[in-house]
């Protein structure tokens, strides 16, 4: 075959396209020089058959890959059977056309040499291989591994049935074993529920000691709770008491303070009189020296005189009054110091009953601690008679339970007999099926 039949329609229209493409440049610039006539009109027509001719094998391009693409999907979809029957074309496009073909043919092949052979072992037969004769590649890799497969699975039916002889041999070896196992367990759940029954009676007794003994710690526990109550109360009032005569000692302090700064005020206004009384005795000792000097001044002296009088009236007056005001200030420093000494002593007094009151509260709160201590041990007893009661309760009613489960055993034991004999039956039959099958 000549290069030029061997080519597509695909290459041929490209060839074609081109072909016109330049007779069209060409006549172009003909056209452009000038040069009209017959060559223009003759480049012209061959290029416009060249074109036709160009769309005619793009024309059979198409046609023949949309028959290809047809016979593509047909596979997909299952359909092995589907071939390229139009002619064939050179080039490419025909060698497609020939690849499709032979691959649906070797693939038709192994499908079917595949089910035959899946067929056949279907049916318990696994002579039946599949001929790797004329496949290629994968395919021959694909057929030996399947015929490979099928020898293994003949083999292995075998070892079935062998190992379902001996199962069965075993089932009933266990079977037997299982319904002795039975047996001894209806026995085991009879005991069991004697045992039950005794344990509940037994645990009657110590669960009504226990409540007894419940009841007894929770009234103690009252009692103590009561106590711890009453000596947070006293405590309570003892603090009172105790802040009392606190503010009452502070008290007593300040009057004293105040009453010792009176004492001083009053030695203070003592000096003040005496400073009076020694003005007033100089008053006097002037006024008689006044007096003195108006007697001798005669006539001219007598107006000095009275006013000398005068002034030695004031001054004994006020020598007087110096003397009432000492003795009232000597009574009232005499009654300040008596205050002094009594509060102080009333201070005192206090800051004793103080101490003494703070005694009290620290012992009332060793007893408050104590009674404490005591109604928590007390709680925590009466948490563990509870405790106990409740776990009597859950052995007494772990007991019945016990019972019920032995009757419950009891039961299943004699449906165990039961069921093992039909499973005995059943796996007969079921080792018979398969002995059969394989």
């Amino acid at each position: 075959m000549s290069v030029t039949m061997s080519l597509c329609s695909l290459s041929k229209a490209q060839g074609a396209t081109a072909l016109a493409c330049g007779l069209a440049v060409v006549a172009f610039v003909l056209s452009l020089l000038g040069m009209t006539g017959i060559t223009s009109a003759a480049l012209l027509g061959a290029t416009i058959a060249l074109s036709g001719y160009a769309v005619w094998c793009q024309h059979r391009t198409a046609v023949a890959v949309d028959e290809v693409a047809d016979v593509c999907r047909k596979a997909a979809g299952g359909d092995l059977e589907a071939r390229i029957l139009s002619e064939r074309q050179a080039g490419r496009i025909g060698a497609i056309q020939k690849s499709v073909n032979d691959m649906l043919d070797i693939t038709d092949a192994f499908q079917r040499e595949a089910s035959a052979s899946m067929e056949y072992a279907s049916h318990g037969k696994h002579f039946r291989k599949i001929l790797a004769r004329g496949l290629p590649g994968s395919f021959r890799r694909s057929a030996t591994v399947i015929n490979a497969g099928t020898d293994s699975l003949g083999r292995r039916v075998v070892e079935i049935a062998d190992l379902a002889r001996q199962f069965g041999t075993h089932l009933d070896q266990v079977a037997g074993t299982l319904m002795g196992a039975a047996t001894d367990l209806e026995s085991d759940a009879g005991q069991m529920a004697a045992a039950a029954a005794k344990t509940s009676l037994q645990t009657s007794g110590v669960l009504s000691a226990s409540d007894q003994a419940s009841r007894n710690v929770a009234t103690v526990a009252s009692a103590a709770e009561q106590l711890a109550s009453s000596i947070a109360e006293i405590n309570r009032q003892v603090a009172g008491s105790t802040a009392s005569t606190g503010r009452a000692v502070n008290e007593a302090n300040r009057a004293g303070s105040e009453i010792r700064s009176l004492a001083d005020a009053a030695m203070q206004i003592g000096d003040v009189v005496k400073l009076i009384s020694e003005i007033a005795s100089q008053t006097n000792l002037l006024a008689l020296n006044a007096t003195i000097e108006s007697a001798r001044a005669g006539e001219a002296g007598r107006g000095f005189a009275v006013v000398a009088s005068e002034v030695k009236s004031l001054a004994n007056q006020t020598a007087k009054a110096t003397e009432e005001i000492s003795a009232k200030v000597g009574e009232m420093q005499q009654s300040t110091s008596n205050s002094v000494a009594a509060v102080e002593a009333i201070a005192q007094t206090i800051a004793e009953i103080n101490g003494i009151t703070a005694s009290i509260a620290a012992s009332i709160e060793q007893q408050g601690a104590a009674t404490r201590e005591i109604a928590r041990n007390v709680h925590e007893a009466s948490a563990g008679t509870s405790q106990v009661s409740s776990n009597v309760t859950g052995i007494s009613e772990a007991a019945a339970d016990t019972g019920r489960v032995a009757v419950r055993v009891n039961h299943a034991s004699e449906r165990v007999h039961g069921e093992v004999e039909i499973l005995r039956r059943e796996v007969t039959q079921f080792l018979q099926r398969l002995t059969s099958a394989a």
